[in-house]
């Protein structure tokens, strides 16, 4: 087999071409399905994974909102439990929260995306998509402000007044898996772009030695 970037004959089970060092993609003539990621790439992508899991991790210790109760803003006590831990009782119950309040329960489907973002992250591009359904999720429960929450276990509804540290730790999470897979995408693009342009020189190379009638 010849090497499609030199000529040289390359031995079949070598990585990369033992006189210009193409790799083997190159030396085979053929585009990769993938573009492999650099090892700088990985970490940089690891510490935006590890922050956002982070930031969601100490959110569920945080509290998310307050309502509104006799003219005053309190701290939304979650039934059956305490202000504490309102943004764990939200993650494991809020999906029920999709029947009671549909328009701040939708915003609940924001984790299972998210965790999804998580799972995908060596995919950048499915993880991208679901970084970004998370963030646009995430993101729309600053439109329920003012929306009526049950505050206890009769069915007694109060609306949302103001945000606390839970939720905007709970949105940075999102926003930061959202980020790191962007950044991710727009390298592999910029890779794909240029190794596109070295086919393409290549192919002139060849045309041009063709004999002409």
């Amino acid at each position: 087999m010849l090497c499609g970037q030199c000529g040289k004959e390359w031995i079949e089970g070598e990585a990369f071409c033992p006189l210009c060092g193409a790799p083997v993609c190159l030396v085979e003539g053929k585009k990769p399905a993938t573009i492999p990621q650099t090892g700088l790439m990985k970490i940089i992508a690891l510490v935006f994974l590890l922050c956002s899991m982070g930031l969601f991790f100490v959110s569920v210790w945080q509290p998310a909102f307050c309502i509104q109760k006799d003219g005053a803003c309190h701290l939304y006590l979650t039934p059956g439990a305490g202000f504490k831990f309102q943004g764990g009782i939200l993650l494991l119950l809020g999906w029920a929260g999709m029947v009671t309040c549909p328009i701040v329960g939708m915003t609940w489907l924001a984790n299972p995306s998210l965790m999804m973002a998580w799972i995908t992250f060596w995919f950048p591009k499915t993880s991208f998509w679901f970084s970004l359904i998370a963030v646009a999720f995430s993101a729309a429960f600053l439109l329920c402000i003012g929306a009526k929450v049950p505050i206890n276990e009769a069915g007694t509804t109060a609306p949302i007044c103001h945000l606390y540290l839970g939720y905007w730790l709970w949105l940075s999470s999102t926003l930061v898996m959202f980020a790191g897979n962007g950044i991710q995408v727009i390298v592999l693009y910029y890779q794909q772009k240029r190794l596109d342009q070295i086919y393409r020189k290549q192919d002139l190379e060849r045309f041009s030695q063709l004999p002409r009638l």
